[in-house]
């Protein structure tokens, strides 16, 4: 609570001391005594409003003290070269040398005393007034008084969360949606690749084949060795019937490892296919892990998000009993 007050060279005030009591103090007195002054100088010492303009006309330094019940007392100095607060503290000081619009940090700190704005949109402080303004909230709107009232008790704080809370969970739905969506979408996707169970048995058939196919080739050379033998030998020789039956063998094989090798080709040609699909279900499969963690990270969100609003932003019911 502030006990005194000491005012020099400030407007009216060339050299003014004024002791308050306890509960409400009545000033009186003529026009122009001070009185309004006295208010200002308070404000100006406390709150750093007004300039060098309120220094007494014909002196060249003002200075305002304010006296508190805890032994503290902030003083601010003005002229056209000095601008300092001093603040002290028991019979310690701390001195700023200051020139802007704002009162130093740790003085009002030391006395729990800050200019209280409603909002960006109105930067009318209401935990104090001045000489001639209406009656505190007896004239304002209904929203205004709710908005300042807010500010005082600290009810803002309350319905900023909110709105916070509320923004947070239609963003996670946004979001769950959109996870949902695309999950959905990476089924359809996997869904062309079901034929991959059916061409299974024809892989294993592919690696019997290619089996068959490494014997088919050691034969080939066994009976190219043959027909390099028959080159060799006078057509019309004993041997001849014998050659003759070989050499039918021999075109029989070849047309079996023609046959055998085409189907080899079609087969590596599903092959690759089925190469390149298990490459792309691996890369799908890897998608739709990531979208499940992310699915199960903002439903774990969502949830801790209600949780911790007690109350639901959107129906106003507990978080026990809503449906959101």
């Amino acid at each position: 609570m502030i006990t005194a007050v000491k005012i020099k060279n400030f407007q009216a005030h060339r050299d003014t001391e004024v002791e308050f009591g306890h509960g409400i103090n009545l000033i009186r007195g003529a026009n122009t005594i001070g009185k309004s002054s006295l208010s200002r100088a308070i404000v100006w010492s406390l709150f750093c409003q007004g300039g060098a303009d309120y220094v007494t006309w014909g002196e060249k330094e003002c200075g305002v003290s304010v006296c508190f019940d805890d032994g503290i007392r902030v003083t601010r100095l003005r002229s056209d070269k000095v601008a300092k607060y001093v603040l002290g503290d028991n019979g310690d000081n701390q001195e700023w040398n200051r020139h802007g619009t704002t009162v130093p940090e740790e003085i009002s700190r030391a006395v729990s005393l800050y200019p209280i704005t409603v909002d960006d949109e109105c930067d009318k402080i209401i935990n104090y007034s001045e000489q001639g303004e209406l009656p505190f909230l007896i004239y304002d709107s209904a929203a205004s008084i709710e908005r300042q009232l807010g500010k005082l008790v600290g009810t803002h704080e309350l319905e900023q969360a909110a709105k916070k809370a509320k923004l947070d969970l239609d963003r996670g739905k946004r979001s769950l949606k959109n996870k949902e969506e695309a999950l959905a979408g990476l089924g359809t996707q996997l869904s062309q690749y079901d034929w991959v169970d059916i061409a299974k048995p024809k892989m294993e058939s592919l690696m019997e084949l290619e089996g068959e196919i490494e014997e088919l080739k050691y034969t080939a050379r066994e009976l190219a060795s043959v027909l390099a033998k028959l080159e060799g030998l006078d057509t019309k020789g004993e041997h001849l019937p014998v050659l003759v039956e070989e050499a039918d063998n021999v075109a029989k094989v070849i047309s079996d490892i023609e046959g055998k090798v085409k189907e080899s080709k079609q087969l590596s040609d599903l092959l690759a296919q089925l190469v390149a699909v298990g490459i792309d279900i691996e890369r799908q499969n890897g998608n739709l892990a990531e979208f499940g963690k992310g699915l199960e990270e903002l439903r774990k969100a969502y949830y801790n998000t209600l949780r911790k609003a007690k109350v639901c932003p959107i129906c106003g019911q507990t978080t026990k009993e809503c449906e959101h």
